[in-house]
C-alpha cells in the first residue's frame, strides 16, 4: 500500500468533519493501530488510525488486548468521555489535528502520517506525552517540550494565485516541483501532469504564462474534485483518475474504501502465511522422507559391508580369478566367466560393474 499522501488526508479529513461532537467513549490500542469508538446522535463510530500510514473510519471488530498499552491508558486518562471539538489537517501537511476537551480542559491530539510517523498530546502547547520520543534537527518530540510543526511546505488549500505565480520561479522540472515543493507526492503529480498535458520534465521557469495559470486551476480542481472513491490497481484513490488503469470497485465514503482495502490484505497475508505453512509442511515430510531412505540405505550398505568382511577371502579369490581371465580373454571372457557364478545377476561391460545377490 501506498503511504497516505497531502491530498489523500485532504479529502479524509473533510469527510470525516461530521464526527466533531461526539462522545469519546472508548479508546483501544494494538500494536500501533488506534482506535476511538465515538458517539454522537444516537450513532456510534470507531475511528482507527496508526501513525505509520493510514487514518479512516472502520466497521472491524475491535479486540482489545488484555492489559492495554501504556499509550493506550494514558489517552484513556486524558480523552475518555471528553468531546472532539475539531477534526482538520494541519495546513497542507501529513498531520490530523483532533481537540478534545473535557470540562475545562483542552487537548490536541496530533496524528503524525508521515514517517517514522508519531502521535502526540498536547496541552497549552506543550507535549504531554508523544507515543515516541523522537529528535529530529529543528524539533524534539518529548514530553514538557513545545510542540513544534515540521518545516511547512505550501499550503495548497490556501494558495492564491499571484502566490503560486511566485513560486513557480524555480528551475526544477514539473514533475518534481509538484511533487515535492506543493507536496501533491508523486501519483498526484502524474495525474496533474496528465491533466494539463505538459511534459512533467520541462523547467517551471520555462512555462508560459498561460500554463502556469493552467497549472494552478488544476491544483485546485485537484483540491476540489466531487469525492467518487475507487479501488484501481490494487491501490485506493479519492476519485478516478485519468492517469489511472481502470476502477476495479467504488465505494460510497472513502473510509469505507480504506476499511475494504484494509479488511482484504489481512485476509491475503492469513492465506499467505497458511500457504507458506503449507509448503513448509510438505518440505518437512519430504525432507523426513529423505532421511528415513538414507538410513535404509545406511543400514544396507552396513549389512553388505558386514556380509564382504565376513566372506573376504572369497571375494578377495573372485577378483583375482577375474582379473587373470581379463588378461587372456579381455572383457568378453570376463562376461562369460561371471554368468557362471551361482550369485550372478548381470555385468555391466561398458562401466565394468559386477551385480552379485546375496541372500
Amino acid at each position: 500500500m501506498r503511504s497516505l499522501s497531502s491530498l489523500d488526508i485532504h479529502y479524509l479529513c473533510n469527510e470525516l468533519k461530521f464526527l466533531e461532537g461526539s462522545k469519546v467513549e472508548k479508546i483501544v490500542q494494538s500494536g500501533k493501530d488506534f482506535f476511538f469508538r465515538l458517539y454522537k446522535e444516537g450513532s456510534k463510530h470507531t475511528l482507527r488510525f496508526n501513525p505509520e500510514g493510514f487514518f479512516h473510519l472502520t466497521n472491524k471488530r475491535i479486540v482489545a488486548p488484555r492489559t492495554p498499552p501504556g499509550y493506550c491508558t494514558f489517552l484513556r486518562k486524558y480523552l475518555k468521555s471528553s468531546n472532539l471539538q475539531s477534526l482538520e489537517q494541519v495546513s497542507f501537511e501529513r498531520i490530523v489535528k483532533l481537540v478534545f476537551s473535557y470540562k475545562d480542559d483542552v487537548f490536541e491530539l496530533f496524528i503524525e502520517l508521515f514517517s517514522p510517523g508519531n502521535v502526540v498530546l498536547v496541552k497549552d502547547g506543550l507535549i504531554m506525552h508523544p507515543l515516541e520520543r523522537q529528535r529530529f534537527k529543528s524539533r524534539s518530540l518529548d514530553s514538557k517540550k513545545s510542540y513544534v510543526m515540521p518545516s511547512q511546505k505550501i499550503n495548497l488549500k490556501t494558495l492564491s494565485e499571484t502566490d503560486f505565480f511566485k513560486e513557480a520561479v524555480v528551475t526544477k522540472e514539473l514533475g518534481r516541483f509538484l511533487a515535492v515543493d506543493l507536496g501533491l507526492g508523486g501519483v498526484y503529480s502524474e495525474e496533474l501532469v496528465k491533466r494539463t498535458g505538459l511534459d512533467k520534465s520541462i523547467g517551471v521557469n520555462e512555462l508560459r504564462m498561460a500554463d502556469k495559470r493552467l497549472v494552478f486551476n488544476e491544483i485546485k480542481n485537484l483540491l476540489s474534485n466531487d469525492l467518487k472513491p475507487i479501488l484501481s490497481s490494487g491501490e485506493v484513490y479519492p476519485f478516478p483518475l485519468k492517469n489511472g488503469s481502470g476502477v476495479e470497485k467504488e465505494f460510497v465514503s472513502y473510509s469505507e474504501a480504506y476499511d475494504y482495502f484494509f479488511e482484504y490484505s489481512e485476509q491475503e497475508s492469513v492465506v499467505s502465511k497458511k500457504e507458506k505453512k503449507d509448503k513448509l509442511s510438505s518440505m518437512i515430510d519430504i525432507q523426513q522422507k529423505r532421511i528415513l531412505d538414507l538410513e535404509k540405505e545406511a543400514e544396507e550398505n552396513a549389512r553388505i559391508g558386514d556380509y564382504i568382511y565376513a566372506n573376504y577371502s572369497d571375494f578377495d579369490k573372485l577378483v583375482k580369478t577375474l582379473w587373470l581371465v581379463k588378461e587372456e580373454s579381455g572383457w568378453d571372457g570376463v562376461s562369460k566367466k561371471v554368468k557362471e557364478l551361482k550369485n550372478y545377476v548381470g555385468f555391466d561391460k561398458k562401466n565394468k560393474k559386477l551385480s552379485l545377490e546375496f541372500k
